[in-house]
């Protein structure tokens, strides 16, 4: 049953890898724990590497799926509709 819903929700909100669902999830989880996800934090949280997560993440804000927000040392990340 976990398999389904994964595919399903990856289906839905058109994801094209597990890593890319892996960083989706953790930064919502993020946002609504109010805590501001950075990539050093989305990269330890899903043990994707550094480098990886970073290509990842870019390509999502480069398809408008993630928003940037500057902070004083680092980058932090928010769904496009928030």
């Amino acid at each position: 049953m976990f398999f389904s819903l994964m595919f399903r929700f990856m289906e839905e909100y058109e994801v094209d890898d597990l890593g890319q669902l892996m960083i989706l999830t953790t930064i919502a989880i993020a946002n609504a724990n109010k805590v501001d996800p950075d990539l050093e934090t989305i990269s330890e949280e899903t043990n994707i590497p550094y480098s990886t997560a970073r290509r990842k993440i870019e390509r999502m804000c480069s398809e408008g799926v993630l928003d940037v927000r500057r902070r004083i040392k680092n980058f932090s990340f928010l769904f496009r509709n928030q």
